[in-house]
């Protein structure tokens, strides 16, 4: 037993001295000396390595971009200027970035995980700017997965990590009017979670969350304040061995004899197959019902991405439509509509369904590869709000960067063909 602790500590020297060594010029500022081992990497087999975002400027669009090492830069599409690092830290997720709505300052912050201490940090842009070139506030923690961040109508905010043994915390934002942030205490909202969480919200403050938890798909319901999430069990698709990481929309039931709940749907995919379930204000189904394929192969896991919108103009103030992307096993890059279905003039009911895929991008020549069914390299965000505009960014096969504007005006992406460009000088 005592020569199976030495080991144990030997091994946990040699990987905190790696993190120390690998680039003396950026070592992680914290380190958490009680912790059992350095956090050196997300854990479920995906880096979440790349990151999208923008503010309400129109021509500004942030991606992110983390190498093998832990390095993180970026770079404002917009702008002349190149890449840029932060060499104040290693990092373990490029960024996951907190929209937070109705700001009168436009504010966004980024969050990130650091390399060794798995602490969450994170960056605010506040009335036109980064607050710092490279200066990252801690909140702590030990988070072993990229974390999940949500905004009401009126701006109320919060941020939901995972911790290294399974505990989801929530943190919520005390103000949004002024710099420095003010963050309110990490709250428990569960254990035996694994993966990556998703939220969502069809109000100024109640939280629709969804995660693997104790081996199933549950759904918890919670709110701004941090009150203890009520959880419901979702089951699991029929055979589903490979369980992907789950996505979640929320959208208001607006019929004047509508329910006060949100119509919710949650999307998986299982074993390289979509599914999804459906809440309709009332209940959730027995059973999920399995989505069409996007291709004639399978979905690769955990690269799916899943937006909320009006469908003429982005925004999740009053949204009416999803938005589900996935890569294919083909390595393309797929489309598909949660939108209005059909109406029932005896009931007055309208209907809403996923409506099919569209194919926005295949690979060509070198890039026309097979792919690694538990990587995901791409990375979408829908940009901005009151204008119809998606912005996406993507790794081909050979690790080059593609990005894209698209405009729609009907309000879905039938016919529309993304014009592809490369995005130049990424540090590797």
């Amino acid at each position: 037993m005592f020569s199976r602790h030495i080991k144990m500590l030997l091994a946990c020297l040699v990987a905190f001295f790696s993190v120390v060594i690998a680039k003396p010029t950026q070592i992680p500022t914290l380190i958490n000396r009680n912790s059992t081992c350095p956090i050196l990497q997300t854990k479920g087999g995906i880096t979440r390595h790349l990151g999208i975002s923008r503010p309400r400027k129109f021509e500004t669009v942030w991606i992110w971009s983390l190498d093998s090492e832990g390095s993180l830069s970026w770079k404002d599409l917009g702008s002349s200027t190149g890449w840029q690092t932060y060499n104040s830290s290693l990092f373990i997720s490029a960024p996951e970035v907190l929209n937070v709505w109705a700001s009168s300052q436009d504010l966004r912050v980024a969050f990130t995980i650091q390399k060794g201490t798995g602490h969450l940090l994170y960056l605010p842009y506040f009335g036109g700017k980064w607050e710092s070139a490279d200066t990252w506030h801690d909140l702590g923690g030990r988070f072993t997965y990229r974390p999940a961040t949500i905004s009401g109508r009126t701006g109320l905010s919060g941020v939901f990590s995972v911790t290294e043994k399974g505990e989801l915390l929530y943190s919520s934002l005390e103000n949004q009017y002024f710099l420095p942030l003010e963050w309110n205490d990490w709250v428990s909202m569960g254990t035996g979670v694994t993966g990556e969480v998703a939220v969502a919200s069809a109000d100024s403050g109640t939280w629709e969350v969804v995660g693997l938890v104790n081996g199933t798909y549950q759904h918890g319901l919670t709110d701004y304040q941090g009150t203890p999430a009520v959880w419901t069990d979702l089951g699991l698709p029929p055979n589903s061995v490979e369980l992907g990481w789950p996505k979640i929309f929320a959208i208001p039931d607006f019929r004047s004899s509508g329910n006060p709940r949100p119509y919710i749907d949650v999307v998986v995919v299982t074993d390289g197959v979509a599914w999804h379930k459906f809440f309709n204000g009332t209940a959730w189904p027995e059973e999920w019902t399995r989505l069409p394929p996007s291709h004639d192969g399978l979905e690769i896991t955990n690269s799916q991405e899943l937006l909320i919108g009006y469908g003429t103009s982005i925004s999740p103030i009053y949204p009416s439509n999803a938005y589900l992307f996935s890569r294919g096993s083909d390595n393309c890059v797929y489309q598909n509509q949660f939108g209005y279905s059909g109406y029932d003039p005896t009931t007055g009911d309208t209907y809403m369904d996923w409506l099919g895929w569209n194919n926005l991008w295949c690979p060509t020549g070198d890039d026309n590869v097979t792919t690694d069914t538990r990587q995901s390299p791409l990375a979408i965000a829908a940009i901005a709000q009151f204008d119809n505009r998606f912005d996406f960014v993507f790794e081909t096969p050979s690790e080059a960067l593609e990005h894209a504007q698209v405009y729609h005006y009907n309000g879905t992406f039938e016919s529309v063909v993304p014009e592809w460009e490369a995005v130049e000088g990424r540090p590797l």
